[in-house]
């Protein structure tokens, strides 16, 4: 089914692609030239949570480094995130409670 057969007569389609998946490992999380107009999907969790070390951590680096976008990271005074222990790994070190969309979101919602 396309996206077209939803949509109303007179509404303009929409055409996407998915990010073409690597012969190993996983499609690229973030394409920083695309081609044309693109849409990024954050996964996120109920929290806004764009921390940690999968690919929630690796999307608030990037809104954080490429977008401009304030993410709740713990950083050292040159603007370096710093990193904690997790499972074993190092991760960015995300203060939720700092988080002001969290907080945004915590108001609305107690």
């Amino acid at each position: 089914l396309k996206l077209s057969d939803r949509l109303p007569p007179g509404v303009m389609s929409l055409k996407y692609e998915w990010v073409p998946k690597p012969e190993k490992g996983f499609p690229a999380a973030y394409d920083p030239s695309p081609k044309g107009s693109n849409a990024f999907l954050v996964p996120g969790d109920e929290e806004l949570f764009v921390g940690g070390g999968a690919l929630n951590g690796a999307v608030g680096t990037l809104l954080l480094q490429h977008a401009g976008q304030e993410i709740a990271f713990k950083r050292d005074e040159d603007g370096n995130i710093l990193k904690r222990e997790e499972a074993g790994k190092q991760v960015p070190h995300f203060e939720k409670e700092e988080c002001r969309h969290r907080r945004g979101q915590e108001g609305l919602f107690d």
